[in-house]
């Protein structure tokens, strides 16, 4: 085969490759163990934002990633196009760490105002988490 001819697509591993996909969302979408989140904003900024407190009655206290018992969360970036992202929960800690002192947000809408660390699309969407 000449090094300018084209790739020919391989249907055996591309088949098991998607089945394989199919088998991973449909298990996610399948557990209790899910969060979701729309993040309207999100395409614009470039980043998630991710709640880390919560300011109660009673005074500031741990929310959102920090108390979370979910396996995997869903971002809802567009809603009318359905364009989501999903990251395990142990990868959005270890992201949360790594931002948390480099890009610090606060979200001052609502009845309760929290905290929370922008974390960069590509951070997620990059393998292992390189920017």
């Amino acid at each position: 085969m000449s090094a300018t001819a084209a790739r020919q697509p391989n249907w055996d591993i591309d088949r098991l490759e998607g089945e394989a996909g199919e088998h991973a969302v449909a298990q996610m979408l399948r557990s209790d163990n899910i969060e979701v989140k729309y993040d309207r904003r999100a395409q614009r900024t470039g980043q998630l934002f991710v709640e880390t407190d919560c300011r109660y009655k009673t005074g500031w206290g741990p929310s959102g990633i920090n108390k979370t018992k979910a396996d995997t969360w869903f971002f809802v970036l567009d809603l009318e196009e359905k364009v989501t992202i999903s990251v395990s929960t142990a990868r959005l800690r270890s992201l949360v760490e790594k931002y948390r002192n480099s890009r610090p947000l606060s979200m001052n809408r609502g009845s309760h105002h929290t905290l929370g660390v922008g974390i960069p699309l590509s951070a997620i969407t990059k393998p292992g988490g390189k920017e």
